[in-house]
């Protein structure tokens, strides 16, 4: 055995074993005594590749062919360097010159179906994936694959059932694993996503984005707990998961633990310095236990990674409003207007802001603007309900008040200012039955309770027992 070969056969046990670099600095060693290597050409490209070097890595397996061009390896593994880098059609060159050689292969049929789906050729993916089932029926990432493609033109019931069969026939299979959530979510079926992820981490414990996925699917279940817990799991794998991190300083956050809630933000700004919603939230607690000079320095952080944030950029504004900097407010909410014109929230805010400065008619074309978009916009009918009243035209008021009821029959407020406007009108008993429900539906509201109380000087032959038992009511209530 030469000296070339004797190096070569270190270097391919160094490939297998997974180090590549050691691997392909005896590839080198080998060409330098023999160019024309095909073997040593070939499988440096192979390691170049599998370090990002996906350029140097097709360069090398070209030459690998030039001197040994009947092996099918040889296109299959330039094929695969070609879809990376996104050269499609010398892609589908590589991997047809492939299947000439090798008279068909499952494999060389799925990764070319690959480059037709990447491309939007469903039909002719559909072809090569079918046909690697034909070579091989029992091809789980063929199933997998033909499941994409249906959900790529919608039928997710149908993905749903390819990415079931993948499987079964290989329930290690990670991509199907993410692919059958993904579907299971998209017909709202989230726990059952939950527990597909639950069955992967039987077979992947130690894969992060497992634990990750399931912790956003039990906190959008409301099982906090057990975000949390999925949350903790992912970080004890990757510790700089930057979105694990700020979800669960969410959690903690909303269990008012704020100063862990702010560790957990601080340490996913650490890991991602680009992440936006760390600073968000972090201004978000802030802004509740009054730092507010703090929480503005938040919100600006956050802006500087997305300056059209719609969600930071209304909540800085109405951080300004309470420091009464009101152009700075306003500024905030025609920026959202201008970035998400279809987005009512913008509007509402601008509305509020016209409200609190008396502008009302402009508070008016707010409303009625967030109201165009978003029909169902309760809390619009209940802020233009509250401007008509003070407009004095509860007829208005009254109807925007029911008509957002309609919407969200449980919003105490909306009965609040429904009461308002019928005692404007002088409809004293309707308006008390309205104020009993925003009661009954905010019963922590000292201003709501106190309301009725005054509400029922108004109602005629009024029981003053009654009247005095309901102060007594509001007094034990809200003052002891």
């Amino acid at each position: 055995m030469s000296t070339a070969d004797q190096a070569f056969e270190i270097a391919f046990a160094h490939h297998r074993a997974g180090r590549i670099a050691e691997a392909a600095k005896l590839y080198q060693q080998v060409l330098r005594e023999a160019p024309r290597h095909a073997d040593a050409l070939h499988l440096l490209g192979v390691s170049a590749h599998q370090s990002g070097q996906h350029e140097s890595a097709a360069q090398w397996i070209e030459r690998a062919i030039t001197v040994r061009g009947n092996d099918p390896a040889f296109h299959f593994n330039l094929g695969e360097v070609y879809s990376v880098l996104g050269k499609f059609v010398e892609a589908e060159r590589s991997y047809r010159q492939a299947l000439q050689l090798e008279g068909g292969s499952a494999p060389t049929h799925l990764r070319l179906g690959d480059v037709y789906r990447r491309q939007g050729q469903l039909d002719r993916a559909i072809a090569e994936y079918q046909e690697a089932l034909r070579l091989d029926a029992s091809y789980p990432d063929a199933f997998d694959r033909l499941g994409l493609v249906l959900t790529e033109r919608g039928d997710t019931s149908g993905a749903i059932g390819h990415f079931e069969r993948a499987l079964a026939l290989n329930p290690k299979l990670a991509p199907a694993v993410d692919n059958l959530a993904a579907a299971l979510c998209a017909q709202g079926r989230l726990a059952e996503a939950a527990a597909c992820y639950q069955r992967g981490l039987a077979h992947h414990p130690r894969r992060s984005e497992f634990h990750f996925a399931l912790g956003v699917l039990q906190q959008r279940l409301r099982q906090y707990d057990e975000a949390a817990a999925s949350y903790e799991a992912s970080l004890r794998i990757n510790p700089r998961q930057a979105l694990a991190l700020n979800n669960l300083g969410v959690l903690l956050k909303d269990r008012d633990r704020f100063d862990d809630a702010l560790s957990c933000f601080g340490r996913a700004m650490h890991a991602d310095a680009k992440l936006a919603e760390p600073h968000f939230n972090a201004a978000l607690v802030l802004a509740s236990r009054g730092q507010i000079d703090q929480a503005l320095a938040a919100y600006r952080e956050a802006l500087a990674r997305e300056p059209n944030s719609g969600k930071v950029l209304v909540s800085y504004g109405n951080l300004l409003e309470r420091r009464g900097r009101f152009d700075e407010a306003l500024e905030c909410y025609q920026r959202v207007v201008a970035a998400h014109p279809e987005w009512p929230a913008g509007h509402v805010s601008s509305g509020n802001l016209h409200r609190a400065q008396g502008s009302l008619l402009e508070a008016v074309e707010a409303y009625q603007e967030a109201i165009r978009l978003q029909p169902d916009c309760a809390d619009a009918y209940n802020n233009l309900s509250v401007v008509y009243s003070d407009l004095g035209e509860p007829d208005a008021a009254e109807q925007c008040a029911r008509k957002g009821l309609q919407y969200a029959p449980h919003l105490g407020e909306l009965y609040s200012n429904l009461a308002t406007a019928l005692s404007l009108e002088g409809r004293a008993q309707e308006a008390l039955e309205a104020r009993r429900k925003a009661t009954e539906l905010l019963p922590d509201s000292p201003g709501e309770h106190s309301n009725l109380v005054y509400d029922l000087n108004f109602v005629p032959d009024s029981d003053p027992q009654a009247l005095f038992a309901e102060h007594l009511a509001w007094a034990q209530r809200h003052a002891e």
